[in-house]
């Protein structure tokens, strides 16, 4: 199975809120790697990379170089991070070091990031002649023997989020013949613009696995509460069991007037709708991060606290204290089975 790469031009990460969004979403989305640019932070630690993608995240790299992943299967490769310059001669400059990284390590190469430059015309909605720099691009690609895959689910990566917004893709992967062979069900796709005028890329085979995730009740809560059975299914279902589904919702909604954008551009009333999804998205990953701290009862951590697996480890361990192995009556000892918590109630007994 091949590896599941997100990069995204996030617009900056100092604000609680929208780390706490950007948390949420790159958890959602399970990626092995995530290349995140312009975060605006002066100082990025592994703290803050773990509160963002968990304990998964164990290489980080400041200058944009992670070499030597090594797949279960024996593949190995080198993911190169770019944030490209405004500047036409600079970036002159960046194709000569990319081709020159890529024949020091001489490994099969992935290449994502923002770009700052479109390859042709009809990567920009307002059109126009074909430059200098879009011709550079488009010979840093042949030359190096890289393969530009098309964009599933829209055509741009970047917005300007005006009334009538100017679209353009900046935004891409870039991947060498090595890995086209690799994995012939490689795809890039576009996800939904949230908290950024960038949308996040995601690379990834094109197999899509997951679902919704079946409601479950505790048995305790089916025996002592009984008579609030129908209320309570009913209240966790609509307001916190369905919290992801809700997110998953909204986010296929604002990525369906994203493409509208594109096509037609947005009436009054679908730019007011984009922007009250928006909301609800933050309204959503706050419910999401206050049912985790309930869970955890850890109340004296901020509700943005919720970092890595801390608050799973602590409702883990709460739902372990909480249950009865073993009880003694009398002199007399009633075990459950090995495996199973003692959730009946004894008849007779007690």
């Amino acid at each position: 199975m091949m590896p599941k790469l997100i990069s995204w031009n996030v617009r900056g990460l100092n604000e609680v809120s929208k780390m706490l969004g950007v948390r949420h979403l790159l958890r959602g989305w399970g990626a092995n790697l995530v290349c995140l640019q312009e975060t605006k932070m002066e100082f990025i630690s592994r703290a803050v990379i773990r509160s963002l993608w968990g304990e998964r995240s164990s290489r980080i790299s400041v200058f944009g170089v992670i070499r030597g992943f090594r797949r279960r299967d024996g593949f190995r490769w080198m993911f190169t991070r770019v944030y490209g310059p405004n500047s036409d001669d600079s970036r002159v400059g960046l194709w000569d070091e990319l081709t020159g990284m890529r024949a020091w390590w001489n490994l099969p190469t992935c290449i994502g990031g923002d770009f700052n430059v479109i390859r042709f015309p009809s990567e920009r909605s307002s059109g126009g002649s074909l430059t200098r720099a879009m011709e550079e691009f488009s010979d840093f690609i042949r030359e190096n023997l890289l393969v530009d895959l098309s964009m599933i689910g829209g055509d741009y990566t970047w917005s300007s989020n005006r009334d009538r917004p100017i679209l353009s893709r900046t935004d891409r992967f870039l991947i060498c013949g090595e890995w086209e062979s690799k994995y012939s069900d490689v795809t890039q796709r576009r996800l939904g613009r949230v908290y950024s005028d960038h949308f996040p890329i995601m690379l990834s085979g094109n197999r899509r696995g997951g679902g919704r995730r079946p409601f479950r009740f505790e048995k305790m809560w089916l025996k002592k509460l009984k008579v609030f059975k129908g209320d309570l299914k009913k209240w966790n279902e609509e307001v916190v069991g369905n919290v992801n589904y809700n997110k998953n919702q909204c986010l296929s909604e604002i990525d369906e007037l994203d493409r509208r954008e594109e096509s037609q551009g947005l009436t009054g009333e679908e730019n007011e709708r984009h922007r009250v999804l928006k909301e609800e998205m933050e309204r959503l990953v706050e419910m999401e991060e206050i049912n985790w701290r309930h869970k955890s009862r850890v109340t004296w951590l901020k509700e943005g606290d919720k970092c890595t697996k801390f608050f799973h480890r602590v409702a883990n361990s709460n739902r372990r204290n909480n249950s009865i192995t073993v009880l003694e009556v009398d002199g007399v000892t009633y075990e459950e089975p090995q495996g199973e918590f003692l959730s009946e109630p004894l008849s007779g007994v007690i």
